[in-house]
């Protein structure tokens, strides 16, 4: 009885390569997603982090030059105030994204998922 469960174990599956191979590709394209989806999400939040800070620093200049001109106060105060803040938000979740996606830290990456769903239902009920 021994022997022939020794036989029986040495006796290899002609498909258990087969399978072994599918699971290492298997593995590997998953791998190649993973990688693929993280650099894309890194990419994304870079060019909205960068944006950020370009709309932050025109509204800096705008409220800048308002100050030097106090004759357009009226017409000149919304936008640059609109402007700087939608800068600083812009720029502080795109930083949440970037760094959620260098650490692969789910907090990070479910705040920045959240915070734009929000701002996406908020443009699209603000027409």
């Amino acid at each position: 009885l021994v022997s022939e469960r020794r036989g029986a174990s040495a006796v290899k599956c002609p498909h258990s390569d087969a399978m072994a191979d599918k699971s290492e590709t298997n593995r590997h394209c998953r791998r190649f997603s993973y990688t693929l989806i993280k650099f894309l999400l890194f990419f994304y939040s870079c060019i909205f982090w960068l944006i950020g800070g370009f709309v932050l620093a025109i509204g800096i200049y705008a409220e800048v030059e308002r100050q030097r001109y106090k004759t357009l106060e009226g017409m000149f105060l919304a936008p640059a105030i609109i402007l700087i803040l939608l800068g600083i938000v812009m720029f502080i979740v795109s930083l949440v994204g970037v760094l959620g996606a260098l650490r692969d830290n789910l907090a990070l990456l479910n705040a920045f998922m959240y915070t734009l769903t929000v701002c996406l239902i908020l443009e699209l009920l603000g027409g």
